[in-house]
């Protein structure tokens, strides 16, 4: 079973960017969207600042903004200021959110297996 939390966090979002995921998983989600959202909600008390979250899926810096600002636009994720630098978390209030991580659960559990 796969539980979010910290410790976990950076391995299943890297793992879950394998290119041997299914049609069903990359259908679903991206590899980056997973990826943030899977940190995100493995640590829903923390804010991230964009460039923590570009290091942390090992991507490009592009494709990380572009999936903050559709998460953001969805209502999934917060965004703020702090001074000149801009932090994201993820909405405690979204009303699917429990849903969300369900499925990321599941996701993330199904990659892993996949992967061993």
């Amino acid at each position: 079973m796969i539980v979010f939390d910290k410790s976990n966090a950076r391995q299943y979002s890297l793992g879950m960017k394998e290119k041997t995921d299914p049609p069903v998983v990359s259908a679903l989600f991206g590899a980056t969207r997973r990826s943030i959202l899977f940190l995100l909600c493995a640590m829903p008390q923390k804010p991230f600042y964009s460039r923590q979250l570009v290091n942390a899926v090992s991507t490009g810096q592009g494709g990380v903004y572009r999936e903050l600002k559709n998460l953001e636009k969805a209502g999934i994720i917060l965004r703020f200021r702090e001074g000149h630098r801009v932090r994201y978390m993820i909405n405690q209030r979204f009303p699917a959110l429990p849903e969300l991580r369900q499925l990321l659960k599941k996701l993330a559990e199904h990659s892993y297996t996949r992967n061993i």
